[in-house]
């Protein structure tokens, strides 16, 4: 019966999220793997559409298997954005997903076609950046660094606010 609640209730969590961020934010547009996997599965509590400028956001570094929370410009891909060293960024990725249950396909190649689409279209706040109450980000950390090179850690962008 315990195993029957715990499925039950990570279930309805899941449609509440979705019920919830369909009604209150239908033009948001997040990854879909993302999405699926991680927000609907999060307990959130609240969430909001907020400007913030880049200086004030962090982005969470894998140091010795910890998180540690650091500013956009200490990333492995804000590094190799700068240098376009791509060793950097290639061994931290690997460093990651042989620590990590979740692996990521992180390749220079698809950093780079990032960073194309975004030089051609510009940053979307459909697709914003999402973060969490202390301004950590939880998705977008590639975005924020290709947006910190180009216009500096006083541009202001729309984030995705994120209480759970």
């Amino acid at each position: 019966m315990k195993n029957f609640f715990k499925f039950f209730f990570k279930i309805y969590r899941k449609y509440r999220n979705y019920r919830y961020l369909k009604k209150h934010f239908p033009n948001i547009k997040f990854d879909k793997n993302w999405y699926e996997n991680i927000l609907l599965n999060t307990p959130i509590y609240l969430c909001k559409l907020e400007r913030i400028k880049l200086k004030y956001i962090k982005c969470l570094i894998l140091i010795d298997g910890k998180w540690v929370p650091s500013p956009i410009n200490q990333s492995p891909d804000y590094k190799y954005l700068i240098s376009g060293e791509r060793q950097v960024y290639i061994k931290y990725h690997e460093y990651y997903n042989e620590t990590q249950k979740e692996k990521h396909n992180h390749s220079c190649e698809n950093f780079e076609m990032l960073v194309n689409s975004l030089k051609e279209v510009g940053y979307d706040s459909t697709n914003p950046i999402c973060v969490n109450k202390n301004n950590e980000i939880i998705d977008g950390q590639h975005r924020a660094s290709y947006l910190l090179k180009e216009f500096g850690e006083d541009y202001e962008i729309t984030v995705f606010k994120i209480y759970y």
